[in-house]
């Protein structure tokens, strides 16, 4: 955690860590989103957010990405969409498939606009953008940066992710996360290939 908080850029305090991406949103998932509750989620995305919205018996709100606008999302178009049955926003910043990024001015306005809900931010291709909105967890309750080893850093098969989350969040994770999710080779390969700057320079370059 602290290897992953300096790399970051954010306080130990505020990381928790999952077998990769997946692990960790399935359990924030399972803490925060019931029967009922609704998740919005700009389409195409990664199809992930669908299947666990659906697992935990809620709904999924699809907002169609715009062809003609490059495939961004509007934050408006995003809280004219929320109700108060809008628990969580995923949203990929890079998006994949389409690569675009949220700005942090946006992340702003939604956190702002929709505090009931979670601003979850997926930054599973961050390494490959020009910035990261992880610092913003530090301003507001209800945003979280979700981050893994699986792509630039080349450790797919090891399965670590990682979030960045506001402190509150810590206690309730830690309590519905199944213990020893990672194993200990893994996390020592992840603590490595966050040392070895010159390789992951490559991967992107090469990417």
């Amino acid at each position: 955690e602290t290897a992953i908080a300096e790399y970051a850029g954010v306080f130990a305090e505020k990381i928790v860590i999952g077998a990769g991406i997946d692990g960790v949103m399935d359990t924030l998932v399972k803490i925060f989103v019931d029967k009922g509750d609704e998740a919005i989620i700009p389409i195409p995305t990664f199809s992930l957010y669908e299947s666990l919205v659906h697992m935990a018996d809620a709904t999924p709100m699809y907002l169609l990405r715009s062809v003609e606008d490059d495939y961004a999302i509007p934050a408006a178009d995003i809280i004219a969409a929320s109700t108060e049955k809008t628990k969580m926003i995923f949203l990929a910043s890079p998006n994949n498939p389409t690569g675009n990024r949220l700005s942090g001015d946006d992340v702003r306005t939604l956190a702002e606009s929709i505090p009931e809900a979670l601003v979850v931010l997926d930054e599973a291709y961050v390494e490959f953008a020009e910035k990261s909105s992880a610092k913003l967890v530090n301003e507001y309750e209800n945003v979280l940066v979700l981050r893994t080893f699986s792509k630039a850093f080349g450790l797919a098969g090891l399965r670590v992710g990682y979030a960045i989350v506001p402190e509150w969040v810590i206690g309730n994770y830690r309590k519905v996360s199944l213990p020893f999710t990672v194993n200990n080779v893994a996390l020592i390969a992840a603590v490595a290939a966050l040392k070895d700057k010159e390789h992951l320079r490559r991967s992107v370059e090469l990417v």
